[in-house]
């Protein structure tokens, strides 16, 4: 009877204490109006009970636009891995080895390579658009689609979004405490990130018109 009783004040204290963390990982809304940041969503499963979100914010991203030969330009956006912040010192230590900061101290997002007036259909557009490109961990390209869309303020164009992929589509493995026991990260990954023209190096180059581009 004693070891029924313990068994079932250990489940009841695994459930509390999940719910309580369901509590502390779960945020309202990720950004705010303004923010030039980034965050990955991830969910782990918690003592085979439920699942949480895992989010880690990033504002300190550097944003410009990199012209090329052709007429051609790409986004660029460089993400410093040590800026990451989740609430847990212990997680974001986890996130900077499991993105080989060691190797390389940011991650970049680079866009495929558009034209002028493709890149104005895009800032014009009321709809979501995909936006293909490439995001680079520790030297290596990993293909990606960002569902895109963009907002009219005073300060100039937000550009809000999202990239949904898998831990094993970025050459990454899901991290796990204690064999996965504990808690157990899902494949499964979202990129959030809303940006400003106004904190954009270079963005102008795709407002203005082609002939005064070369005035």
């Amino acid at each position: 009877m004693n070891k029924d009783r313990g068994f079932i004040f250990f489940v009841v204290a695994l459930f509390l204490l999940s719910f309580f963390l369901v509590l502390k990982d779960s945020y309202a809304s990720v950004f705010s109006n303004g923010s030039h940041c980034v965050a990955y969503i991830a969910k782990k499963r918690m003592f085979l009970i439920r699942t949480v979100e895992v989010i880690g914010k990033n504002c300190e991203v550097v944003s410009q636009v990199v012209p090329d030969i052709g007429g051609y330009f790409s986004y660029k956006l460089e993400i410093p891995i040590e800026n990451f912040e989740s609430g847990e010192a212990e997680r974001d230590k986890d996130v900077r080895k499991l993105l080989k900061a060691k190797k390389q101290s940011s991650i970049y997002f680079v866009t495929d390579k558009m034209t002028r007036e493709e890149w104005q259909a895009i800032i014009n557009s009321e709809q979501s658009v995909k936006v293909k490109g490439q995001l680079n961990i520790a030297g290596s390209n990993y293909p990606v689609s960002a569902s895109v869309k963009l907002i009219k303020s005073d300060s100039g164009i937000e550009a809000e979004g999202i990239i949904k992929t898998q831990f094993k589509d970025l050459g990454l493995k899901p991290p796990e405490l204690f064999g996965g026991v504990m808690a157990k990260v899902k494949e499964e990954l979202v990129l959030e990130f809303h940006l400003q023209s106004d904190k954009t190096l270079g963005f102008d180059s795709l407002t203005k018109s082609e002939s005064l581009a070369f005035e």
